[in-house]
């Protein structure tokens, strides 16, 4: 046991080593966080804040917990933390979605899924076999409405199982107005 606890706080230790973002911004986000959520004590070493690449001015946060890894809980959009299952329209809003052709929306719905919503969860970026089946790149297409539907397979970690997981993912992009994402199909395999 205790060589367990040696072995995940050196984890730990990597992850806040390799994760960018300053120590100031984590603080000012530890201060936000425990402002905002009454009962709940986070430490600037279990925040990770980071910048997501295609959309201007918003910031991932993630905390992280042993059992599951990091995962994001907020996006922080000109120094308001916004829940990250509410945060699609608002991400969408700092970029160019409004006069983006269909090319563009389709690139900016998979680069919220994949940089802001599930930021922290291995997203399959080519066709792999998973057990008997087979998992397919993430798909785009755009929908009448303008919005766009993206489906994906996902890597879901963490949990005490020893069996892995992936699962099928589809999300309906609706712009500034709507992001819905439902499970589509779950797989296990025995390790």
């Amino acid at each position: 046991m205790k060589l367990h606890r040696c072995a995940a706080a050196a984890a730990v230790l990597i992850l806040l080593t390799v994760c960018p973002g300053s120590a100031e911004s984590v603080d000012q986000v530890v201060a936000m966080l425990n402002a905002r959520e009454s009962g709940s004590h986070y430490e600037s070493r279990y925040v990770h804040v980071e910048p997501a690449a295609a959309f201007p001015g918003c910031q991932v946060v993630s905390s992280f917990a042993f059992d599951r890894g990091y995962r994001p809980i907020y996006v922080l959009i000109k120094h308001q933390l916004v829940d990250i299952h509410k945060a699609g329209p608002a991400v969408l809003r700092t970029s160019d979605w409004q006069r983006a052709g269909r090319p563009r929306r389709e690139q900016l719905a998979l680069a919220l899924l994949h940089d802001v919503v599930y930021h922290d969860e291995e997203m399959v970026q080519q066709p792999v076999q998973f057990g008997a089946e087979r998992l397919t790149a993430p798909a785009t297409r755009s929908l009448p409405s303008g919005g766009v539907q993206v489906d994906w397979w996902m890597y879901l970690t963490g949990g005490r199982s020893s069996a892995r997981r992936a699962v099928h993912r589809q999300a309906t992009v609706n712009g500034v107005e709507s992001v819905a994402v439902r499970d589509v199909k779950t797989l296990t395999q025995q390790r």
